[in-house]
Protein backbone atom coordinates (compact mmCIF):
# COMPACT_ATOMS: atom_id res chain seq x y z
CA UNK A 1 0.00 0.00 0.00
CA UNK A 2 1.12 3.08 -0.95
CA UNK A 3 0.52 6.22 1.56
CA UNK A 4 0.72 9.81 0.14
CA UNK A 5 0.47 12.20 2.66
CA UNK A 6 -1.65 15.53 1.83
CA UNK A 7 -1.11 18.76 2.42
CA UNK A 8 -3.94 21.61 2.34
CA UNK A 9 -4.90 24.67 4.25
CA UNK A 10 -7.77 24.41 6.29
CA UNK A 11 -10.86 26.09 5.19
CA UNK A 12 -14.57 26.38 5.38
CA UNK A 13 -14.85 28.32 2.43
CA UNK A 14 -16.48 25.97 -0.73
CA UNK A 15 -14.48 26.80 -4.29
CA UNK A 16 -12.68 25.00 -7.31
CA UNK A 17 -9.46 24.22 -4.90
CA UNK A 18 -11.69 22.41 -2.59
CA UNK A 19 -13.75 20.59 -5.46
CA UNK A 20 -10.89 19.38 -7.00
CA UNK A 21 -9.01 18.19 -3.51
CA UNK A 22 -12.35 16.21 -3.43
CA UNK A 23 -11.82 14.71 -7.07
CA UNK A 24 -8.30 13.86 -5.98
CA UNK A 25 -8.93 11.41 -3.30
CA UNK A 26 -11.83 9.70 -5.32
CA UNK A 27 -9.62 9.62 -8.16
CA UNK A 28 -6.70 7.95 -5.96
CA UNK A 29 -5.64 4.63 -6.91
CA UNK A 30 -6.75 1.69 -5.08
CA UNK A 31 -3.34 0.81 -3.94
CA UNK A 32 -3.04 4.66 -2.53
CA UNK A 33 -4.03 5.59 1.08
CA UNK A 34 -4.29 9.51 1.27
CA UNK A 35 -2.94 10.69 4.81
CA UNK A 36 -4.19 13.82 5.95
CA UNK A 37 -1.60 15.99 6.82
CA UNK A 38 -2.57 19.47 7.84
CA UNK A 39 -0.55 22.20 9.62
CA UNK A 40 1.41 21.28 12.75
CA UNK A 41 0.94 17.25 11.66
CA UNK A 42 2.80 16.63 8.56
CA UNK A 43 3.69 12.53 9.27
CA UNK A 44 6.90 11.83 7.99
CA UNK A 45 7.97 8.37 6.26
CA UNK A 46 5.12 8.51 3.92
CA UNK A 47 6.03 7.37 0.58
CA UNK A 48 4.77 10.36 -1.06
CA UNK A 49 3.36 13.79 -0.95
CA UNK A 50 1.06 15.97 -2.19
CA UNK A 51 0.80 19.80 -1.83
CA UNK A 52 -2.02 21.94 -2.23
CA UNK A 53 -3.02 25.64 -1.64
CA UNK A 54 -0.36 25.95 1.57
CA UNK A 55 0.45 29.18 3.23
CA UNK A 56 -0.34 27.77 6.85
CA UNK A 57 2.19 25.60 7.05
CA UNK A 58 5.73 26.80 8.54
CA UNK A 59 9.43 25.09 7.65
CA UNK A 60 9.05 23.18 10.56
CA UNK A 61 5.85 21.23 9.10
CA UNK A 62 7.71 21.09 5.55
CA UNK A 63 11.05 19.39 7.15
CA UNK A 64 9.71 16.23 8.17
CA UNK A 65 8.96 15.85 4.18
CA UNK A 66 10.94 13.27 3.50
CA UNK A 67 9.94 11.56 -0.03
CA UNK A 68 8.93 13.03 -2.91
CA UNK A 69 6.64 15.90 -2.85
CA UNK A 70 4.13 17.30 -5.66
CA UNK A 71 2.99 20.48 -5.74
CA UNK A 72 -0.86 20.16 -7.10
CA UNK A 73 -2.41 23.54 -7.94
Amino acid sequence: MTRVGWLMDPTDLVGGAELTQAEFRVAAPDHATVVDCPPGHVKPGLDAYVIHNCVFYTRADLDVIDGPAVKYH
